[in-house]
């Protein structure tokens, strides 16, 4: 599986906004939760990244084809 420049581009894009995500994710959980753990909070953020890299990737590779 080769990834070319573009695609790095556009995963390097989707990382900055996961990582954007994280927070504002951290922030409205914490919101209605009124959770002040910062352990859960890091957790729900990184998943929340995770998925929306691995969203970005799957639409980059279904839109080649």
């Amino acid at each position: 599986m080769k990834i070319n420049k573009k695609e790095l581009q556009l995963l390097m894009l989707a990382a900055v906004v996961g990582f954007l995500g994280n927070y504002t994710a951290s922030y409205i959980f914490s919101i209605f939760q009124k959770v002040n753990d910062a352990s859960i909070h890091n957790t729900i953020g990184s998943m929340v990244s995770i998925l929306f890299v691995i969203l970005i990737f799957l639409i980059i590779r279904i839109s080649k084809k």
